[in-house]
């Protein structure tokens, strides 16, 4: 649900509205046009842009673009673009230690051309690390890849990790294939080389990616916002178990984020009880896939569910049965902001400085 802020614009919190510190795992930050992105840009690569026409990578907002009303900046340009502006409102309002950022290019994994996603994805990461990285120690990233083109997504990670701020691998929710799949063993294989977890972000259909239900396109971005980062979510969790992925890398770590909760005790169920009747078929998983996705998965928490009777979101977290499964994110700066004073009141108390910072910091080793 989104929560609004009790500071007016322009105005600085005195002090933190919230006295635990938090560790924010999905703060997205905006590339303002693609030309903003052409000093990190070939000659060859900027002219194709003017002579094509190209704008940004394929995307499916809300009807109202996307972000909180109050967050658009003061001096003007998108929501999430500028520094000065996010750091007042969301880091020293909210007493965040580290914001993981999010760039809005993940949509790069849906051109065609793979080589502009690469060119763009790498640029992009460039600018994070001048005008966020290095502006403010509190800020680390996600790296942007194309991850159609797993071979250069791979050296694109081991370029990027020459700077300490990138702690995470991004990839949007909606896919050519589920990523468990060998054919993101690149992917998987830099992920594991250097420690990094990878992040599946919500990441609507547009019209160069399949549609985002197996019954074909939805009529309203309401259907499409409520439950397709769900079902993919679901997708790519069974594939990364079956795929046997975890076998091969055993120290890998996949994020869901902004794909909700309650769905993950389901699949476990799901998975457990159809296991036991097919694992013939999967031998390279060894033990129960509820054990992997416990062992190896995290959630942010937004957008929270938020049921009627507020205990039935704690009973949600005990069928999962893992303390260190779910990452506080406010989702900044988007119409569905969940507000740190109001997320996990329905959470049992001790649960808590877990989910806001202990889990994070040890997920991307802060």
């Amino acid at each position: 649900m989104a929560r609004q802020v009790t500071t007016p614009i322009g105005e600085q919190a005195s002090t933190p509205t919230t006295r635990q510190p938090i560790i924010d795992a999905d703060v997205h930050s905006v590339v303002p046009n693609v030309k903003t992105l052409y000093p990190y840009l070939s000659e060859y690569w900027r002219r194709y842009i003017d002579i094509s026409g190209f704008t940004r990578p394929p995307t499916n907002h809300a009807p109202s673009g996307g972000p909180r009303g109050d967050s658009i900046p003061p001096g003007g340009g998108p929501a999430g673009s500028d520094v000065a502006f996010m750091r007042q409102q969301l880091l020293d309002q909210w007493n965040i230690q580290y914001a993981v950022l999010n760039p809005s290019y993940h949509g790069v994994a849906w051109l065609a051309n793979i080589h502009l996603a690469g060119a763009l994805a790498t640029a992009v990461n460039e600018w994070t690390v001048e005008h966020w990285l290095e502006r403010d120690p509190r800020f680390r990233s996600s790296i942007i890849v194309a991850p159609q083109d797993p071979i250069g997504a791979a050296r694109e990670i081991d370029r990027a990790m020459q700077h300490r701020g990138f702690v995470q691998i991004l990839l949007p929710s909606s896919s050519e294939a589920p990523y468990g799949k060998p054919r993101y063993r690149p992917i998987h294989e830099a992920a594991a080389r250097h420690g990094l977890p990878i992040g599946i972000h919500l990441g609507m259909a547009t019209e160069t990616t399949p549609p985002p239900s197996p019954n074909g396109w939805f009529s309203y971005y309401l259907e499409m916002h409520a439950i397709s980062g769900t079902m993919s979510a679901m997708a790519h969790t069974t594939s990364f178990v079956c795929e046997g992925v975890f076998k091969e890398f055993p120290s890998l770590k996949v994020v869901m984020i902004e794909c909700g909760m309650s769905w993950v005790p389901t699949v476990m169920w799901r998975l457990d009880k159809d296991w036991k009747g097919l694992r013939h078929e999967v031998p390279w998983v060894e033990r129960k896939p509820s054990e992997y996705i416990r062992e190896h998965f995290h959630s942010t928490t937004q957008p929270i569910e938020e049921p009627e009777r507020p205990e039935h979101l704690q009973q949600i977290l005990d069928m999962i049965d893992n303390d260190r499964f779910f990452i506080f994110a406010t989702d900044y700066p988007h119409w569905d902001f969940d507000s740190p004073d109001h997320a996990l009141s329905a959470i049992r108390r001790d649960l808590r400085p877990k989910i806001f910072y202990d889990n994070a910091r040890e997920l991307y080793r802060l």
